[in-house]
């Protein structure tokens, strides 16, 4: 059996050999190296993701334990935020976050975008804040598209926004007194595609 092979090389000169020869030993055993660090990268990546889908796990229960914890005139404040948000959004993007599916599908940095918002929003004092809790809803809506695992905690936030979707005029108008913004309403009070409380 071959078990190393002499590479031949050519130059102006003529051929020559080359000194060193290749084990094909070698060969397979450098083959085998790069197959363990690609799996062993592979399990990193598979790791990341799920560093990430507990991470989000984490931040969607935070968030469902305070909506459950608000009277429902107090949710329909985030409710009317949240609407203003998205309609805002799908003015100046063209994507409707009412179909989550499609938007990440359109947008795969949806959601990146919309963090760095909240982000921004978050350093900008109590409105800035209360403009993160309703850009925070539409996070979450995506990442459950993206996140299987998060879907079913997603629902249960939309179940407990429900409750504020009778007060949505009066959210509006909270916000109207503080801030002189109106808000636009379109579609507030409508579950997204694919998000309703409970599986159809």
């Amino acid at each position: 059996m071959l078990d190393c092979v002499s590479v031949i090389w050519q130059n102006s000169s003529g051929t020559y050999r080359r000194n060193e020869a290749l084990s094909l030993c070698g060969v397979n055993d450098a083959m085998r190296s790069w197959r363990q660090r690609l799996s062993r990268w592979g399990g990193h990546r598979r790791m990341l993701r799920w560093i990430f889908s507990k991470l989000q796990q984490r931040q969607i229960d935070s968030y469902l334990l305070k909506l459950r914890a608000m009277d429902a005139d107090e949710i329909g404040n985030v409710v009317a935020l949240a609407a203003h948000m998205r309609n805002k959004f799908l003015d100046e993007t063209g994507i409707d976050l009412l179909d989550p599916y499609a938007a990440t599908a359109v947008d795969p940095d949806c959601v990146i975008k919309l963090s760095k918002t909240a982000d921004y929003f978050q350093k900008k004092g109590m409105i800035g804040r209360i403009n993160a809790a309703g850009i925070m809803v539409w996070i979450h809506t995506l990442r459950a598209t993206i996140n299987p695992d998060i879907r079913m905690t997603v629902r249960a936030m939309w179940g407990e926004l429900s409750r504020g979707f009778p007060y949505v005029q009066d959210g509006a108008r909270f916000f109207k007194d503080i801030t002189g913004d109106t808000l636009d309403l379109s579609d507030a009070g409508r579950y997204p595609d694919g998000l309703t409380p409970q599986p159809k």
